[in-house]
């Protein structure tokens, strides 16, 4: 069952592995995004290997600014399986929705996938039906984005209870 979290509170979280898959609903400029990016930080800081995904680089930039990074130690516009060899290690590893990029090939290449937690930001421009198909079963997944916006958002995660 998804565990919504509300933007606007406030409150401090805590994961337990019970509140895993975690949907943030926010509309543009509710700061559901800067908060996706701050507790994806967290989570990397507390020893968590991730996947970010989302349609914004200020996303990424805003992460990077998060953590202290000027820029990434790994840059590429593709995954492929001599660049998802190098990114096994990396502890973030950010994906970008640019024209012409497959999102599901460039997460299916990186062989760790499934053992880090997945964030999908923006998923109202980013999720399509065969992403959701791969992630949907992980154990590890935040999705994050405006879930009122039910013709861009498949209606398996738009009822958010």
């Amino acid at each position: 069952m998804w565990k919504p979290i509300d933007t606007k509170t406030g409150k401090p979280l805590i994961l337990k592995t019970s509140d895993w898959p975690i949907a943030i609903h926010g509309t543009s400029k509710a700061g559901s995004s800067y908060f996706t990016t701050v507790l994806t930080a967290d989570l990397i800081r507390h020893g968590e290997k991730v996947v970010f995904m989302c349609a914004k680089g200020e996303a990424i930039r805003t992460l990077q600014a998060e953590l202290g990074l000027n820029q990434p130690a790994a840059k590429y516009s593709e995954v492929t399986s001599g660049a998802a060899a190098d990114l096994k290690e990396m502890k973030l590893v950010t994906l970008f929705k640019r024209k012409g990029t497959d999102l599901v090939a460039s997460l299916r290449a990186l062989s760790d996938w499934s053992e880090r937690v997945v964030v999908i930001n923006n998923v109202e421009e980013i999720l399509t039906p065969e992403l959701l198909a791969i992630v949907q079963p992980h154990k590890k997944l935040i999705l994050s984005g405006d879930f009122a916006k039910e013709n861009r958002i498949p209606i398996s995660i738009s009822k958010v209870p």
